[in-house]
């Protein structure tokens, strides 16, 4: 490996060491962006937060975007194989050697600051955009919102996407708590959209808005995108009805994530055509990049991948898989790994309510649930039978006797060994 890339690979990684490398605040971005000459405002940029579906809006909208002649910026968090995804321009990652070339230049700068893993990551995507010349950035939020390195952006627009029961030791035991941190990325004068948020969370995140004078949206109140056949959906806006649209993100879930994006998309004032929709939604994985939501890597037998690692996003991703899979087929499998600070009873207790064969595999790293936890928790959770294996490639490997199709979900560490297992 380049140096300068197992420099950054060393700096603290919260998918790896944990909590340690979580540093709330705004001073080291600060002083890292200051140090690169403030690459961020050579392009407007847009913040988007939320428990689930933030990757899949930020795909959505730069994928849009970028079908529309903008030059556009796209940074998300974390990785699957290498760091260069994270910073993405029109969907192509950087490269290996520009962030080499990059760690380089501005090692004395590093040492200096200190920073966290995702704090250097933020500042070279925002350093690669400037030098590409981007119109627009959509930028992923890390962790919550408020504290978070990426709220140092003057966004036209704030989004939060979804909010749910996750990283609770860091954003706070409730719904309530959560939706404080993530509002938290609102700014005064402009727009604050959201997708379906429960009652609760709605009420605080509304609230919030109105404190900081944001110009709060929920994006279902101005743009419908609903199911046309089994293919095809229906995009209903301000500028008319689009009809027959094929979307490349898969699953029920994604047209909520579709409707948040799209709205967003209208209201910073983005270039609107029928060919940019129907090309960004066509078309999202490769103007963006997005990988790891419903994915299929394998057609016979299946094999998809997807990175839910809480609940709702897990049971999205099982509906998703049971109306694409063979029915015909002998039986399917989920093989699961998962972080430990997950809520792996309530997972254990919506799989139980399926018919479907569990393999759980180890999580690399601190944070990382062995095997044999996991799967203890699944079983007191309902599930009568889970099986382990040493890891996802071994899990596939006992599959093939039955012919089964696959879902590998849970951590982005899972999922990248999956895709490394099935395309090598």
């Amino acid at each position: 490996m380049n140096p300068a890339l197992r420099y950054l690979e060393g700096l603290p990684r919260y998918v790896t060491a944990g909590q340690i490398a979580i540093k709330p605040g705004f001073d080291r971005i600060r002083r890292l962006l200051d140090g690169m000459d403030r690459p961020e405002e050579s392009f407007r940029s847009v913040l988007v937060a939320g428990t689930n579906g933030k990757g899949s809006v930020s795909s959505i909208l730069a994928a849009c975007l970028s079908a529309s002649g903008e030059r556009t910026g796209l940074h998300t968090s974390p990785h699957l194989i290498h760091v260069s995804e994270r910073m993405r321009v029109d969907g192509r990652a950087a490269t290996q050697e520009w962030i080499g070339d990059a760690i380089t230049k501005h090692t004395g700068l590093f040492e200096a600051v200190q920073p966290s893993y995702y704090e250097a990551v933020l500042a070279l995507s925002l350093l690669h955009f400037a030098e590409k010349g981007v119109d627009r950035a959509i930028v992923e939020v890390g962790l919550g919102g408020r504290l978070d390195a990426s709220n140092i952006l003057d966004a036209e627009a704030s989004v939060i996407t979804s909010i749910s029961l996750d990283h609770m030791e860091i954003l706070g035991s409730s719904i309530e708590e959560i939706a404080r941190e993530k509002a938290g990325i609102f700014k005064e004068g402009r727009p604050a959209l959201v997708g379906k948020l429960s009652s609760s969370a709605s009420a605080v995140v509304e609230q919030i808005a109105i404190e900081q004078n944001a110009l709060f949206e929920r994006a279902a109140d101005f743009l419908s995108v609903t199911r046309e056949t089994r293919a095809t959906v229906r995009v209903t806006a301000g500028s008319g009805e689009l009809n027959s649209v094929v979307m490349d993100l898969k699953g029920t879930h994604q047209l909520e994530n579709a409707e948040t994006a799209l709205r967003t998309f209208e209201r910073i004032g983005a270039p609107w055509s029928d060919a940019a929709i129907r090309s960004g939604l066509g078309s999202t994985a490769r103007l963006s990049g997005i990988r790891g939501r419903s994915e299929t890597i394998q057609t016979n037998p299946l094999v998809m991948i997807d990175v839910a690692h809480n609940p709702d996003s897990l049971d999205a991703a099982l509906d998703t898989f049971d109306s694409a899979r063979d029915q015909s087929r002998p039986g399917s499998c989920l093989i699961i790994g998962l972080v430990s600070d997950k809520d792996a009873a309530a997972i254990g207790a919506l799989i139980a309510r399926r018919d479907i064969r569990v393999i759980a595999v180890p999580t690399g790293g601190e944070r990382g649930l062995p095997a044999e936890h996991l799967a203890r928790t699944l079983r007191t959770s309902g599930i009568e039978t889970v099986e382990i294996a040493s890891s996802v490639r071994n899990a596939l490997d006992s599959t093939r006797p039955t012919d089964n199709e696959c879902l590998i979900a849970g951590s982005y560490l899972v999922v990248a060994e999956a895709i490394q297992a099935v395309e090598g």
